[in-house]
């Protein structure tokens, strides 16, 4: 008889939802509590990753006698995503003058990405412990929002993204 199987994903972000395969149709468990699980057989399941932790996926086929195994089991590590500081900088400026933003978050040793996502601007550098602060020049106005995110390498080329930290800056009034 056949081995009857768990696929999908070992290692996901909190807050994602992954979809894992079973071999045949089966009933899906997730413990301990902390993931979202569809009720009801089926032989795929998106599941929820809704906390950080290790977790166990058990799958049972539904018919008997079909697979040499009674249930399949796959071990899943939940990786928080981190948590972003607000920006701190001018959040009033001239443009076409450089401006030092910073920003910080509950993870060192990953790196931190800096834009502007409205108004007319360029990150000319990035520095400091995990590239937290970058110099900024923005031109036009009367205003811009400069982004920065930090995203976490969960396995090779697989990472978690933190929620976009924003901050809206302004062009001095005349």
């Amino acid at each position: 008889l056949p081995v009857f199987s768990i696929y999908g994903s070992d290692n996901v972000c909190q807050g994602s939802s992954e979809t894992y395969y079973a071999s045949g149709n089966a009933t899906w468990s997730v413990s301990p509590a902390g993931a979202t699980v569809p009720p009801g057989p089926g032989s795929s399941k998106t599941i929820t990753w809704n906390t950080p932790g290790i977790y166990t996926i058990t799958a049972s086929p539904t018919a008997t006698g079909v697979f040499c195994n009674t249930s399949a089991i796959k071990v899943v590590r939940v990786v928080a995503v981190p948590v972003l500081n607000p920006i701190s900088g001018p959040v009033l400026v001239c443009p076409g003058k450089n401006q030092t933003y910073t920003v910080s978050s509950n993870v060192t040793g990953s790196l931190f990405s800096w834009s502007v996502i409205s108004g007319s601007g360029a990150v000319l550098t990035q520095f400091g412990p995990d590239q937290s602060s970058a110099t900024i020049i923005l031109s036009g106005g009367p205003s811009w929002t400069i982004q920065a995110i930090q995203q976490i390498e969960i396995s090779p080329g697989v990472f978690c993204s933190s929620a976009p930290q924003t901050l809206v800056v302004n062009k001095y009034g005349p």
